[in-house]
């Protein structure tokens, strides 16, 4: 999930009339990626199911990483995947009762997508 995060938002610390930089002071616009976590419900969540859930939604466009101790995937989803076949898979896992999932970070066009 560092790797997610560290795309979402640029750092570029600027000085002050004295040279100082602030800590964590951030410009730029983000990335426009979205992060979606799922905690994987089937199979107790087991590591072959992790990453089945991954190569289901990399064909549709995303990248991501399965945590075990969680059991959980995270996807980092580009501007440029299917949105909405990804939303309707995320529900109709949750519905299937295979995952949980959460938006961690979105952007307005998938708040756009409906199923």
């Amino acid at each position: 999930m560092v790797r997610t995060r560290s795309r979402q938002r640029r750092h570029h610390p600027r000085g002050d009339r004295r040279g100082r930089r602030p800590l964590g002071r951030r410009d730029g616009a983000g990335s426009q990626n979205c992060t979606i976590r799922l905690i994987v419900l089937r199979d107790g969540g087991s590591a072959a199911t992790r990453q089945s859930v991954l190569d289901v939604f990399h064909r549709l466009g995303t990248t991501g990483e399965g945590i075990e101790q969680f059991r959980m995937v995270a996807l980092d989803v580009p501007p440029d995947a299917d949105l909405q076949q990804i939303r309707r898979l995320l529900e109709h896992g949750a519905a299937k009762e295979w995952w949980h999932w959460e938006e961690g970070c979105v952007t307005d066009a998938w708040r756009s997508t409906t199923a």
